[in-house]
């Protein structure tokens, strides 16, 4: 599945109060950074609407953002290839 990434850059405290109003936009998947957070929205949900309510968000708090696309990808690949084998003898 395709998506568009928003990195929010903002306070931890902004962060917090941001991922409950996003949660209740079609964002499904959240990720901590030391600068924000990145917000991952289904492509096919993208829509003015949804531009539009993240920046009336920007009008209630200070913080900024970029969108960029994510190509479509296994996820699960990309997860496992961060870990490194566990060789165990006998």
């Amino acid at each position: 599945m395709e998506y568009k990434k928003f990195t929010i850059i903002a306070s931890q405290e902004i962060s917090e109060i941001l991922l409950a109003y996003l949660e209740d936009l079609p964002f499904d998947m959240f990720e901590e950074t030391t600068t924000g957070m990145d917000a991952f929205i289904p492509a096919m949900h993208y829509t003015d609407a949804v531009i539009e309510d993240v920046k009336a968000l920007q009008h209630q708090f200070d913080f900024e953002f970029e969108m960029e696309h994510v190509p479509d990808q296994n996820w699960n690949i990309k997860w496992e290839s961060n870990f490194e084998p566990v060789l165990i003898d006998d």
